[in-house]
């Protein structure tokens, strides 16, 4: 089990700066996590804030103070999602880095109490983190692991032809 998308495993993070990639519209985005601060917003001028955010860490920011639109809960797995493939489908590099993990668990472990998209663990001494008493829910482990079947899929369609 892979339980940190720190050190060896920071290309899994969406704050990983040496994977920029072009989404369909041909915009260059610096990190995965610009792509998806980008999507929870329609309002074009909040989109340009972001895409020129200087860091993932702005990014995040200005998405989380942007005019969210209103379906965004319905659409925020896809744009994970869709920023994964854009991301490992145009840095071979980590491609490699995410195939060499095989069937690993990917976990998103985090100490900043996110148990949507990863698993806090923190100590929670306190209590006044009730959410990171139960396991996370690991969406962008669980986004990372299907966007690794694909590929593998992929990469074994290829090599059976």
């Amino acid at each position: 089990m892979i339980d940190s998308f720190r050190g060896k495993y920071d290309w899994a993070s969406n704050f990983y700066y040496k994977a920029p990639f072009r989404d369909s519209n041909g915009i260059l985005f610096k990190t995965s996590e610009h792509f998806f601060a980008c999507c929870k917003t329609s309002d074009p001028d909040w989109v340009q804030r972001i895409i020129a955010a200087p860091t993932a860490a702005a990014a995040k920011k200005l998405g989380q103070q942007c005019p969210v639109r209103p379906d965004w809960d319905s659409v925020r797995i896809w744009a994970m999602a869709t920023s994964l493939m854009h991301k490992f489908s145009q840095n071979s590099d980590i491609l490699t880095k995410l195939l060499a993990t095989g069937d690993q668990l990917l976990v998103e472990g985090n100490y900043w109490h996110d148990n949507f998209w990863g698993d806090c663990k923190c100590q929670n001494k306190s209590g006044k983190h009730s959410k990171c008493l139960s396991p996370g829910l690991n969406k962008l482990g669980l986004s990372l692991m299907n966007a690794r079947t694909y590929f593998q899929t992929i990469q074994s369609m290829a090599v059976n032809n």
